[in-house]
C-alpha cells in the first residue's frame, strides 16, 4: 500500500502463487445507521480483467479478508476513476469500510485499487487528498 497526493494505492500480487490480497481500511468504525449507500471513488488497474477484483466492504471486522463482510460489492473489469455504490440500508450501527485489491488466480497477474474518497449518501467522509482524514 502506498499514499499518493490524491489517493491511496493497494496492490494484490504474489509472484509465487499469482494470488494475493491487500486492503485500505478505515481506522475507526463508521456509523451506518440511516445510511443507504457507501460510495467509493476509485480506479481499478491491473494486468488482467479476469480472476481478480476490486472488492468494497462494510464489516464489523476491521482486518477481515474479501470474504469477511456484512455488505459487499465488487468490480472485476479494469476502469479509470469512477464510483461504486455499496448498499448498506439493511445495516445499523458502526462498521469498518474496506477497499480490497484481490487476485484469485494461480497465474502472475496483479490488481491495484486506487482509492480517492469515501462518501455516505454523497456526503464525503474520507478524502485521500486531505491527508486521508475523516470528516
Amino acid at each position: 500500500m502506498s499514499k499518493q497526493s490524491d489517493h491511496v494505492e493497494c496492490y494484490a500480487y504474489n509472484p509465487s502463487t499469482g494470488g494475493g490480497e491487500a486492503a485500505v481500511v478505515t481506522s475507526t468504525p463508521v456509523d451506518l445507521t440511516n445510511v443507504t449507500n457507501v460510495v467509493f471513488d476509485f480506479a481499478l488497474e491491473g494486468s488482467s480483467h479476469i480472476q481478480s477484483d476490486g472488492i468494497f466492504i462494510a464489516s464489523t471486522d476491521q482486518m477481515g479478508g474479501g470474504g469477511t463482510y456484512n455488505a459487499r460489492t465488487y468490480r472485476g473489469s479494469l476502469t479509470t476513476r469512477t464510483t461504486i455504490s455499496l448498499s448498506v440500508s439493511s445495516l445499523s450501527g458502526s462498521y469498518y469500510l474496506r477497499a480490497h485489491a484481490s487476485n484469485n488466480s494461480g497465474v502472475a497477474t496483479w490488481k491495484c485499487v486506487r482509492l480517492y474518497r469515501i462518501l455516505l449518501d454523497n456526503k464525503e467522509i474520507w478524502n485521500a487528498s486531505v491527508g486521508g482524514s475523516y470528516s
